[in-house]
């Protein structure tokens, strides 16, 4: 997939959490394999629910899907200037899809005049948000399931 005036961004629907909720759960278990303990993915991935981003969504976090096709591959989720996920189908990552996710993100969250200006980078993804413009301040933690997990806390 090199053609990207097939991917369409859209604000997330209902109709489309559960798809959502599957590849977020796939991209989980996937792209953190080797970095966090097996057991702790098992269950982020298990926790995962159509249900969440939608209420998330009602408690006022932004989401934007990308498509392909008409089939969910990614999305985003800000809210108050932080970037609080952003997951990619693990079949389609490195195709610029996230980046296309932040641009749009970025574009919306600008108009309403509250930027994206901060994210917790779990620690796979560092060097991508280095590359699209945040900088390192320090090393953190999040909990999933329990479970403290390093993460790195980025600005812009």
């Amino acid at each position: 997939m090199s053609n990207q005036t097939n991917i369409s961004i859209r604000p997330l629907q209902p109709e489309h959490a559960e798809a959502v909720r599957n590849f977020h759960a796939r991209a989980v278990l996937q792209s953190f394999k080797g970095i966090y303990p097996d057991e702790v993915l098992e269950k982020w991935a298990a926790s995962r629910s159509g249900e969440g981003y939608l209420r998330h969504q009602a408690n006022g976090e932004n989401f934007l899907v990308a498509f392909i096709s008409e089939k969910p591959v990614g999305f985003i989720g800000w809210k108050d200037g932080e970037l609080c996920g952003l997951y990619v189908d693990p079949d389609y990552q490195r195709h610029a899809i996230g980046t296309l996710l932040v641009q749009s993100a970025d574009a919306e969250a600008n108009l309403k005049q509250r930027p994206i200006t901060f994210v917790n980078a779990g620690a796979n993804a560092r060097g991508f948000y280095e590359k699209i413009g945040f900088r390192f301040v320090r090393e953190g933690t999040f909990t999933v399931c329990g479970y403290s997990l390093p993460d790195f806390h980025m600005e812009r």
